[in-house]
């Protein structure tokens, strides 16, 4: 049996033969890009994808790596300059981004990121013999804190695979993760969100990816199958078709093989467990490198067998069964008047129970919209309210993902609804207006700055018309904090008058343009204050 310092170093070797042979430069293998932005280009890398071409650029004596989008490719550049702020703050996780933008010479996108010279994970289990716990137990570790890291800042990786694990120190077996050219972010109160197709590698797809969603539990799924490699290094879908995995997640799942040690069985069945929401995640995962086996799994819940389909009638070859949920689920919307067609775009924007999608439904809102309102506590009955001043289910999202706070998103309703109710009392021109107030505070995302500012939604609703005036939200703080109303506070600005200012004339019983005479004349306010009581 080697020891660990033993297997570190003949991994060592392993990598830094690799190494040697990818920097060994001819001058008939140099590469046709000669230059980048600055960069010497030392080596082109082969290419294994459509999406970018790959490079080992110079400067100042350090090496780094270049990925070059093709041409009609244009990923998300705002997240992935958040990603480039992400990968310094957690750069113990994630490959450093360097730099990232749009290249006007050449008309391609871009990443410059740093040189990791050890290669990927997918190495370590293509060419190392079968590791033992040590070395297992660290990369699972490894890989669960720097999923935390990207969940902690709402961001899901997607493609989580081997070949985007990189070595960065093989003696210490540090990884870091790479390749976010997927990556999207997620809002903090939403486990999972409709995207337009699936766009992960497919023998790592997690079963919710089949109907186009994506939450933070897919990239556990995602680990799982890594774990399931490094025990029996091979994919469990090895040789298949696409369609055979399909099928495979939708029916049965991924079955857990008998000869591993039931210490790994349990962690799979954590990890590939077909409902997203009972799936291990960081804790669980924490909990079981720790030594716990006492957490709960429910891997064989999403496994429905063919007398579980037939007691609901629900014949071999129903449409029903790839949607993706139970029987039990699928009756309820068969029961509710869905059709399996009808009932896909339901199932697919999160709902599992028939009734409560057909009530929304036969109200006239969409799945999405509806799921967002229910998810939001909020009835039928005041959706409707929300959406005849133009307010939408995604515009509250917005909200939300501003508002952390429960006790103020709480708030943050209260208000509305009181705003709602006053202006179902209002008529024409002054109803437009003070709905068109409250739609730019909210459907066109104003209401953020605001409530950075200590504003609640009342509040904001109430001095929203004094920054449309050209009043710096910043000092209408200070009216506010000196203690005046907004109409009050707009007739001493119009005097002339400071916040402060104008507190101290209120103070001692001036009206603004009593107060703007006695100022232009040269008075303080308790100067101003002993004169007018004197009689003058």
């Amino acid at each position: 049996m080697q020891s660990d310092e033993t297997k570190r170093e003949d991994l060592t070797k392993v990598e830094r033969e690799d190494i040697t042979k990818l920097e060994e430069i001819s001058s008939e293998d140099s590469p046709s890009l000669k230059s980048f932005m600055g960069y010497k280009v030392v080596k082109e890398l082969p290419a294994y994808g459509g999406e970018a071409d790959s490079f080992i650029i110079e400067k100042d004596g350090n090496k780094f790596f270049l990925k070059l989008y093709r041409k009609g490719i244009n990923p998300n550049i705002e997240l992935l300059q958040k990603l480039k702020e992400l990968s310094r703050k957690h750069k113990e996780h994630l490959v450093e981004i360097i730099e990232v933008g749009y290249d006007q010479s050449i008309g391609r996108y871009y990443e410059i990121l740093e040189y990791i010279k050890w290669g990927d994970l997918a190495k370590v289990i293509r060419e190392m013999p079968p590791a033992d716990e040590f070395f297992i137990d660290k990369i699972i570790e490894e890989i669960a804190e720097a999923l935390n890291a990207l969940h902690q800042e709402n961001v899901v990786h997607r493609d989580l695979k081997p070949s985007n694990i990189l070595v960065r120190d093989i003696k210490r077996l540090d990884l870091v993760l790479t390749d976010f050219g997927i990556a999207r972010q997620i809002r903090e109160d939403v486990s999972k969100i409709a995207t337009t197709s699936f766009k992960g590698t497919t023998y790592y797809i997690a079963p919710e990816e089949i109907s186009g969603y994506f939450g933070k539990e897919i990239d556990w799924w995602h680990l799982g199958i890594i774990v399931y490699e490094l025990l029996k290094r091979k994919n469990p879908f090895a040789g298949l078709s696409e369609q055979v995995i399909i099928h495979t997640l939708v029916t049965k799942g991924i079955e857990i093989p008998s000869d591993i040690p039931e210490k790994y069985k349990l962690l799979l069945r954590g990890l590939l467990t077909r409902d997203y929401r009972k799936r291990w995640g960081y804790e669980q995962i924490k909990a079981w490198l720790r030594g716990r086996r006492d957490i709960p799994v429910y891997y064989e819940e999403g496994a429905y067998t063919e007398d579980e389909w037939s007691k609901y009638g629900f014949p071999e070859g129903s449409p029903w069964r790839t949607l993706g949920i139970s029987p039990q689920e699928a009756e309820s919307f068969r029961a509710a008047g869905f059709s399996a067609f009808e009932a896909k775009s339901w199932v697919e924007a999160g709902w599992r129970n028939g009734k409560g999608a057909k009530e929304w439904k036969s109200s006239g809102f969409d799945p999405e919209e509806s799921l967002i309102f229910e998810q939001l506590g909020l009835s039928r009955m005041d959706a409707r309210s929300i959406k005849k001043v133009d307010i939408t289910a995604y515009d509250l999202l917005k909200i939300k993902e501003v508002i952390k706070n429960p006790k103020d998103l709480q708030g943050f309703f209260r208000d509305l609804f009181e705003i709602l109710e006053q202006l179902q009392k209002k008529r024409g021109q002054a109803k437009k207006e003070k709905a068109e107030r409250l739609i730019k505070l909210i459907r066109e995302r104003k209401y953020g700055f605001w409530y950075e500012k200590g504003f609640t939604l009342k509040e904001a609703y109430l001095w929203f018309h004094l920054g449309n005036l050209g009043i710096d939200c910043n000092e209408i703080k200070a009216w506010k904090g000196a203690g005046f109303e907004p109409f009050e506070a707009k007739k001493w600005k119009d005097a002339g008058f400071k916040p402060s200012e104008a507190k101290e004339w209120k103070n001692v019983g001036f009206e603004p343009s009593e107060a703007k005479e006695w100022k232009g004349a040269g008075f303080e306010p308790f100067e101003a204050k002993a004169w007018k009581d004197a009689g003058v």
